[in-house]
């Protein structure tokens, strides 16, 4: 099965898109996934297990960056095209299914409004990230009087981080279910997790960049 899968510009947007393609990589297991994603956001979805293709959208005037993304994908036969920017793209492709994130007619939490995406608003996927035995090693070096990173990461060498894990307490101030104006703001964890999250965003190191020969303008 191959997926196309396009998600946010900004980081924060990217987090919390990342548990709908965790289950969707669980409902498919043997999918490959070409994903879309702004330069700041594209380097949490690196380490992903099924990641053919990561595309950097480099926002143009416009909107000429979609065409890009439109020529780059034009001669795939896609069996499910994701779109969670609301652009043409998934109405100008070849595809068995394609889903659009909806419009609010409401208050809602942006977490499950992306799920409304699938028909799972009431029982929307909590975000993760994926790292790699890369990220950790950083994460560790970065914070040296921490506790090594490599407990509680999953196993080599790709390590998926729930989002119950990734903060303290509770996932979100509200339950991600609730209909809300209000905006996910967990508390990370100190030290090594909180690192490797920055590292993963590219917040850290200039070298951490995502490599420009995928790149999409």
């Amino acid at each position: 099965m191959r997926i196309l899968y396009v998600t946010a510009n900004r980081v924060g947007d990217a987090v919390l898109s990342t548990g709908l393609l965790s289950h969707l990589m669980n409902e498919h297991r043997n999918a490959r996934v070409t994903l879309a994603a702004g330069p700041a956001a594209a380097s949490l979805f690196r380490a992903m297990p099924g990641l053919d293709d990561l595309i950097v959208l480099e926002k143009r005037a416009f909107g000429a960056h979609w065409l890009g993304l439109w020529r780059h994908c034009l001669l795939r036969r896609w069996d499910l095209v994701v779109d969670l920017r609301r652009s043409a793209i998934a109405y100008l492709l070849v595809t068995r299914q394609r889903r659009v994130l909806p419009k609010s007619d409401g208050p809602l939490h942006r977490v499950a409004l992306l799920a409304a995406t699938f028909g799972m608003r009431d029982n929307p996927p909590a975000p993760v990230l994926w790292t790699s035995r890369a990220d950790r090693s950083r994460a560790d070096a970065a914070t040296p009087h921490e506790p090594p990173a490599r407990s509680g990461w999953g196993h080599p060498p790709t390590g998926l981080i729930p989002w119950p894990t990734m903060v303290a307490g509770a996932p979100a101030k509200r339950p991600a279910g609730e209909r809300s104006a209000g905006v996910l703001q967990p508390t990370l964890r100190l030290g090594s997790r909180v690192a490797c999250a920055l590292l993963l965003a590219g917040g850290c190191s200039a070298d951490l960049s995502v490599p420009r020969d995928v790149r999409v303008s």
